[in-house]
């Protein structure tokens, strides 16, 4: 009885944790994730349906149940989507909308028995199972620290997708569908365990001590690192970083941009590849939040190299709003001659220059 009742939790404890996600940052994305866990929520098991006197008639399951692979897909997918691109194109559409169709095609064919027995949830299994994987790809990239329990989350979704894709052709195998729902049940668990570690990781408290600066809150930039980093180290500040800066002040937190390695280097040093910019926008909200003066972004040019100049500046746009929508500062160091001149341009009309003597 309790692996049931588990597998009901975890469930609910990764739709909770989706909400909270959804209303905290206020991310379309993240909404349709939490539709897609709600409603797998509400599939709920045979032990809570019958005790109730609740029963699907045998000739619908087969609809209910691809209705409802169906649409957690669907979700699924679409939220993945607007995670990792923010916008979804009208190439996303059309397969979203493909999806849709067909969807409401193959019910149509269940329904007047074209389609009949097990082979009714070939197509709704594949939907569901290649969703749920690309959604824990998605949430893979998604990890600050691969070493926490934060990885548990992409893990599981993705071995709880490819356990569904044996669905159809196991469900009536009864020593195969025993093993599988004990070992969905444990995915799931981990995949809560891993949800709530990410949705509440946040980086440590900043020090309490008063920060000497005259600096207002704002979006500047400077083509003079060494006097910006004189400037600021008596700060708490959140560094984005191509390089960790020499004697690292205690109060600064750093996210170190480089391939070598990711997590945690050492206190306050959290490794971050330069490709998953995508993860530091919510990082530096919860930062600000938490008391640190603001944001320090370095090594501008060789972001721009892994990830194109546009990704780039729209990177650049979303934490300067986080920042000036917290009332902090926010300040750049780079090279004016390592960027195009119609690049600079956009800079320029976003940031102002920092004169400093």
């Amino acid at each position: 009885m309790i692996i049931p009742i588990l597998n009901f939790v975890s469930r609910w404890v990764l739709a909770g944790a989706s909400l909270y996600k959804t209303l905290k940052n206020k991310d379309k994305g993240w909404g349709l994730i939490t539709l897609g866990f709600t409603l797998s929520a509400l599939d709920i098991e045979e032990y809570i349906l019958e005790p109730l006197g609740i029963k699907v008639a045998p000739e619908l399951s087969p609809i209910s149940q691809s209705v409802s692979m169906f649409y957690v897909g669907f979700f699924f997918l679409a939220g993945g989507l607007l995670i990792k691109l923010k916008d979804i194109t009208l190439k996303h559409e059309a397969i979203l909308s493909t999806i849709v169709l067909l969807s409401y095609i193959w019910i149509f064919m269940i329904a007047t028995k074209i389609i009949t027995g097990d082979s009714a949830l070939i197509f709704p299994s594949i939907v569901f199972s290649l969703s749920t994987i690309y959604l824990g790809l998605i949430f893979l990239n998604y990890i600050v620290n691969p070493k926490s329990l934060e990885i548990l989350l992409p893990l599981g979704l993705i071995g709880l997708g490819a356990l569904n894709l044996t669905y159809p052709f196991t469900r009536n195998i009864e020593w195969f569908a025993s093993f599988a729902f004990l070992t969905a049940s444990i995915l799931r668990v981990l995949s809560a365990i891993g949800i709530v570690k990410l949705v509440f990781f946040a980086p440590p408290s900043p020090s309490r001590r008063e920060s000497p600066t005259q600096l207002k809150p704002g979006a500047c930039w400077s083509d003079n690192p060494k006097k910006v980093l004189e400037m600021l180290s008596p700060m708490n500040i959140i560094a984005i970083t191509r390089s960790i800066p020499e004697n690292t002040p205690n109060s600064w937190f750093i996210y170190w941009l480089t391939k070598v390695e990711e997590g945690e280097v050492r206190e306050n040093i959290y490794a971050i590849s330069p490709t998953k910019l995508e993860i530091l926008p919510d990082l530096v909200k919860k930062a600000l939040k938490l008391g640190y003066d603001g944001v320090y972004i370095d090594g501008i040019e060789a972001l721009v190299i892994e990830n194109g100049f546009k990704s780039v500046a729209k990177f650049l746009l979303h934490i300067k709003d986080i920042v000036l929508a917290e009332n902090k500062f926010i300040i750049l160091t780079l090279d004016p001659r390592a960027l195009k001149e119609e690049e600079i341009k956009i800079i320029e009309k976003e940031f102002k220059k920092l004169e400093l003597s």
